[in-house]
């Protein structure tokens, strides 16, 4: 994934044997990846940055992060650990807190919806000098009450539209 220059150079890399074990830093990365996981992403500073300058609202003023390194499982729950590189404490500090900050609207969204309070249970957020480790854990069930949240309130919504 890229822009077509970073695709093109991908491949051109690969057609002559080099590849992600010429990169230290990404096999690094891929090697504190737990053996197993369904899923997996890593990113360093050049992609992020790109992804963060095009985001706006108060995510654009968060700090900038070095590297992240993401994988999960989908059963028998669907699971996702992450760990983001900052550049220092604060910056990881700061960075955890506007997570926590996420997870706190979400409980207090839980009055209309009891599905988001169950979803900020499952977020856990900590710091470890300039890393940011954050985990998520949701059951299939949760999955499912929200699945059939959704289709009720989009029949509400239709029923007033037609009305």
């Amino acid at each position: 994934a890229g822009d077509s220059a970073s695709v093109e150079t991908f491949l051109a890399n690969r057609s002559t044997g080099h590849g992600i074990r010429d990169s230290a830093q990404l096999v690094s990365q891929l090697e504190s990846i737990e053996p197993g996981s369904t899923f997996w992403a890593v990113g360093g500073a050049s992609v992020l940055s790109r992804v963060t300058s095009e985001v706006g609202g108060p995510a654009a003023n968060l700090p900038a992060v070095k590297q992240v390194v993401a994988y999960g499982h989908l059963d028998p729950e669907v699971g996702m650990t992450a760990t983001a590189e900052a550049a220092d404490a604060k910056s990881a500090t700061k960075i955890a807190d506007v997570l926590r900050g996420f997870s706190a609207m979400l409980s207090l969204q839980s009055g209309q919806r009891a599905e988001l309070a169950q979803i900020a249970d499952s977020i856990s957020v900590a710091t470890e000098d300039d890393k940011v480790h954050v985990k998520a854990t949701i059951t299939h069930e949760l999955i499912e009450s929200l699945k059939k949240s959704a289709i009720a309130a989009h029949a509400r919504k239709a029923e007033v539209e037609i009305h």
